[in-house]
């Protein structure tokens, strides 16, 4: 392979100037530029423009748009906003949870507290138990932070300084003009898919957030940095500081993506300095997964999921009756919640999906339906409200995706990571794909899901679920010891106990948390 020429997958290759190739060895604050990058190809999607043979135009809003000004807008003003109104004063933590901003609400004595639907569990268990240890939650983005009493609350940006905003700003016009030197040698040979990343406005977003990470790494020193796997799953490079970086599994992870990233990351020097120290991963099937595709940490265990500790408890924190009272659904007819993603779907066959969704409702006697919107589409559901002679019950993104899950009889979507939750709860599933295309989840593969690919064929599909589905449940079953390892609400205590080894192994004390692990998971 030349200087010029980044392998993509089996077959593609990405023919870049070799001062592209130059500029993505070069390393920001605390990354290589090339972890952006890569980064930016799946954030975006455009390593399906550059692997596939005909291109669909994604459904997505103006509000959600790639390059929306106004988007962007809102995004300095808030890193400015953080800046000129931090008064944060900086304590030694020792662990901080780094996440997006996707707030759950749950029951914490007499209040209800707004904590991370991923990690809440998990600080939870280390409330109850481990009292003493400092724990922060870290919003990854120009998003709200959260309000949750038991830890320290921070926004990424409340770490920028004036410092930080001239070297991000220096250093993206430096990088913008070296690539405009070749921009139109790339356009000619991709078209304009790297535009976006070189612009100057991307360019100094990347900076502004790297040089705050290592500022939040240097204040408040961590022993231990739990991520979401979506937001930050490669080490930072802090020089001599010493922290364990553990990421957490958030959603499915899918074999053609995780063969993806091994095919780009070789083409780099992918340094066991830069793999995170350990990967925490639902179930056994999913460490074999990662294990024989890509092995982007040190050490991958199997823990189940946190997210799902409460499902365990469902019967009896969620009642059926008062959830469909609520949103004013007849008690005695079955209900099918539909969770959509129009936001990741082409516009062709988003509109396919609700012509056969309530054409197939319309005509099923004594069923009903209720649609929950996807937290990153478009809330105000215009394409699902066109329709005026059917009016399901819509439901916002924020809303309590367990709950819905709880009170309905069957769950339809597409390769959603509902489809887990609606598993977990023993909840039928169908997978709708009207795509043409092979499906990318392991839902239906596995036997656990019903998969659709015809409208023809989605009545008799909810029929047969909503009447008679014990092979079904027993598929359900299997899936969740291979993908899910077990519900038994303690996902979240072998977590604990994962990270305080970790902690104790940095103090080079005892390792009395790794014994007590083996002996929660073997029971």
């Amino acid at each position: 392979m030349d200087d010029t020429t980044i392998i993509f997958g089996e077959s593609t290759k990405i023919k870049l100037p070799l001062t592209i190739k130059k500029i993505l060895i070069k390393s920001t604050s605390v990354y290589p530029f090339w972890v952006h990058f890569i980064s930016y190809l799946f954030t975006y999607g455009y390593y399906k423009k550059l692997t596939m043979s005909s291109l669909e135009k994604i459904h997505q809003p103006s509000h959600l748009a790639l390059g929306s000004k106004r988007k962007y807008l809102n995004r300095i003003l808030f890193i400015l906003k953080s800046f000129i109104t931090n008064t944060n004063h900086f304590a030694t933590t020792d662990i901080i949870f780094i996440t997006r901003y996707r707030p759950l609400k749950i029951e914490q004595e007499d209040e209800i507290v707004e904590t991370d639907y991923l990690f809440g569990n998990i600080i939870e268990e280390i409330c109850k138990d481990y009292p003493s240890k400092k724990m922060a939650l870290i919003t990854f983005g120009p998003e709200k932070k959260y309000r949750d009493q038991r830890v320290e609350n921070f926004n990424l940006f409340d770490f920028l300084n004036v410092r930080g905003l001239i070297i991000a700003l220096l250093n993206a016009v430096s990088i913008f003009l070296a690539y405009s030197a070749t921009k139109k040698e790339i356009d000619k040979a991709h078209g304009k898919v790297f535009n976006r990343f070189f612009s100057i406005e991307y360019l100094f977003f990347v900076y502004l957030r790297d040089f705050c990470i290592k500022e939040l790494i240097e204040k408040i020193n961590p022993k231990i940095i739990v991520s979401n796997d979506d937001i930050l799953n490669v080490r930072p490079n802090i020089g001599k500081k010493k922290f364990s970086l553990i990421v957490l599994q958030s959603a499915s992870v899918k074999k053609d993506i995780e063969q993806l990233r091994n095919s780009l990351f070789s083409n780099f020097s992918f340094k066991k300095e830069l793999m995170a120290d350990c990967f925490l991963v639902s179930g056994p099937k999913i460490k074999k997964l990662k294990e024989k595709t890509f092995k982007d940490a040190k050490e991958i265990l199997v823990t189940g999921q946190p997210r799902y500790d409460k499902h365990s408890l469902a019967q009896r924190i969620y009642k059926r009756n008062k959830i469909l009272e609520k949103l004013g659904k007849n008690l005695n007819k079955k209900t099918v919640l539909w969770t959509t993603q129009t936001h990741g779907l082409s516009l062709e066959e988003n509109l396919r999906n609700i012509e056969a969704v309530y054409d197939t409702i319309k005509n099923l006697k004594d069923v009903q339906l209720i649609i929950k919107l996807h937290p990153a589409e478009d809330q105000k559901a215009p394409l699902y409200r066109k329709d005026k002679s059917f009016e399901p019950v819509i439901v916002e993104g924020g809303e309590d995706t367990y709950a819905l899950i709880s009170a309905c009889d069957l769950l339809i979507t597409r390769h959603s990571t509902t489809a887990i939750e609606a598993i977990a709860l023993d909840k039928p599933v169908i997978i709708l794909n009207l795509s043409g295309k092979k499906d990318i989840t392991e839902y239906e593969k596995e036997g656990a899901a019903l998969g659709v690919y015809t409208e023809r064929d989605l009545k008799q599909a909810i029929e047969e679920l909503l009447k008679d589905q014990f092979q079904m449940a027993k598929n359900r079953k299997k899936y969740i010891e291979n993908y899910l390892y077990r519900i038994d609400g303690k996902a979240s205590q072998r977590v604990v106990l994962i990270i305080l080894d970790a902690i104790k192994q940095l103090e080079k004390k005892s390792t009395d948390g790794n014994e007590k692990f083996k002996e929660l998971f073997d029971k």
